[in-house]
């Protein structure tokens, strides 16, 4: 849509620079200048989609092969909201790793 929007706005004042006497010029250049900025448009917002979802295909395969945990045991503790000098530390979890663990991967 903007693509096209663009091109008639486009076209339309081609249409007037050449013949601003001549109100057919004036649509014609519109329409044409509508239709190939839609087309241009289309191409363009297909690329980045194209391009979109390879980008989240490669983070979702790279999110794949991260090591996690295994065998881990963890307690949780509420740490309060505080203030430290001129800082404010909002209210969080802590997790504590109770015994060992070890490393694996997603492939295991």
């Amino acid at each position: 849509m903007l693509g096209a929007g663009t091109g008639a706005g486009l076209g339309a004042a081609v249409g007037v620079a050449v013949n601003s006497q001549n109100a057919v010029g004036i649509v014609t250049g519109a329409l044409m200048g509508a239709a190939t900025g839609g087309v241009i448009g289309y191409f363009i917002h297909q690329d980045q989609e194209s391009r979109r979802a390879e980008a989240v295909a490669s983070r979702s395969q790279q999110e794949d092969k991260m090591p996690s945990l295994k065998n881990v045991e963890t307690r949780r503790v509420w740490v309060p909201a505080k203030i430290e000098g001129k800082k404010y530390v909002h209210g969080h979890y802590v997790d504590i790793i109770e015994h060992d663990s070890e490393w694996g991967s997603s492939d295991e």
